[in-house]
């Protein structure tokens, strides 16, 4: 969902990578960027979290944690909200979409 929204928005989009070989995935992570995306996104884009505003579209509740400095987060989930931690919930620029 995110990578798609990305496509079309035309802004920067990272995520961790499944094994394929032979165009079959094999289940197995290849590159795991799980708590590392602000990394990532200075790698791959030269982007700083710390030093620019910015809004957060994503579909991974791990990625929450960089909700707290956005100014916008749009988490896409096909889950009740009552999984979501309180700390989470309690963010005023916190949007959730289930679906």
């Amino acid at each position: 969902i995110v990578k798609a929204i990305s496509s079309i928005e035309k802004i920067p989009y990272v995520a961790s990578s499944i094994e394929h070989i032979d165009n079959k995935y094999t289940g197995r992570i290849s590159k795991d960027i799980t708590r590392k995306k602000n990394i990532e996104l200075m790698k791959k884009f030269n982007i700083n979290l710390d030093l620019v505003n910015y809004y957060l579209v994503t579909d991974n509740i791990e990625d929450l944690d960089l909700a707290k400095n956005s100014l916008e987060t749009l988490f896409i989930t096909n889950k009740k909200k009552a999984y979501l931690n309180k700390i989470y919930i309690d963010q005023p620029n916190l949007k959730i979409e289930s679906y």
